[in-house]
């Protein structure tokens, strides 16, 4: 299926992500908040998932557990 050039120019799921939370540096969200507000279908789940995990591993977000429910959150 194609995709639109803007869509294209956007980059990589992972820069989408990454601007994302360079937009929103100073709220945690939780991994379906994000899919939501990127509008990534609920099945890619997983595949957000893995690229919130990496970027966790470089150091650009930070993950936290409150009340039973997972944050993300932009290092600053």
């Amino acid at each position: 299926m194609p995709i639109s050039r803007e869509d294209y120019e956007k980059g990589t799921d992972k820069d989408i992500v990454k601007a994302f939370f360079e937009e929103n540096k100073d709220k945690a969200y939780k991994t379906g908040e994000i899919i939501a507000e990127l509008d990534f279908p609920p099945e890619l789940e997983d595949w957000v998932l893995d690229i919130l995990l990496s970027l966790a591993s470089e150091g650009y977000i930070e993950r936290k557990t409150v009340r039973g429910f997972t944050y993300w959150l932009r290092k600053i």
